[in-house]
């Protein structure tokens, strides 16, 4: 009797930062302290319908440079084939600056299908990866979060304006000497 085929499903993160410079302005970037948004889209790419997570809850963790981790356990409802399942929205926080490694570290990623036999399930970041037959392993992130510090977005909008300024202040200059050359 052969084994049964793994469920393969590719997972999409996406983020959104709610960041505010000077307390009111959104800004895109990812700031340390900070709170984000994510959620996360499963789609389900096996050759049959997926039976869903029953009660054992997809670990997902963001690991940060600090070793501080959020963790967040999904229960992953059944998926028809070909279609996807968005999670709700989590609101987090940028827990330090640096790299926020989202990964998957589900030890015995297995689950009972309908007729009560335990399968695989792999996950996939991307279509071509699943070509390649390359599932995520448990130490692989499947995206990643740049979080900067207060200091370095301030730094870079004083950067800007400072350029701003000394753009205007070389355009007189420049107009000063073209009426000079003019007359």
């Amino acid at each position: 009797m052969s084994k049964p085929k793994p469920y393969k499903l590719i997972v999409t993160t996406k983020l959104k930062s709610r960041a505010k410079l000077f307390g009111f302005i959104p800004i895109k970037s990812f700031v340390s302290g900070e709170y984000l948004m994510c959620s996360f889209q499963f789609e389900n790419v096996s050759d049959e319908r997926f039976p869903g997570t029953g009660s054992s809850r997809v670990p997902i963790e963001i690991r940060w440079p600090s070793s501080q981790a959020v963790k967040i356990g999904l229960l992953i409802p059944p998926i028809d084939k070909n279609e996807t399942w968005a999670t709700r929205t989590v609101l987090t926080e940028a827990l330090c600056e640096g790299f926020g490694l989202i990964s998957i570290p589900w030890q015995t990623p297995h689950i009972k299908d309908n007729k009560g036999m335990k399968r695989r399930v792999l996950f996939y970041i991307s279509k071509h990866r699943l070509r390649r037959n390359d599932n995520i392993g448990i130490a692989e992130s499947i995206a990643t979060i740049k979080a900067k510090s207060g200091e370095e977005i301030y730094e870079f909008w004083a950067m800007i304006i400072s350029a701003a300024g000394l753009a205007i202040i070389a355009l007189e200059k420049i107009w000063s000497f073209l009426n000079w050359l003019i007359h």
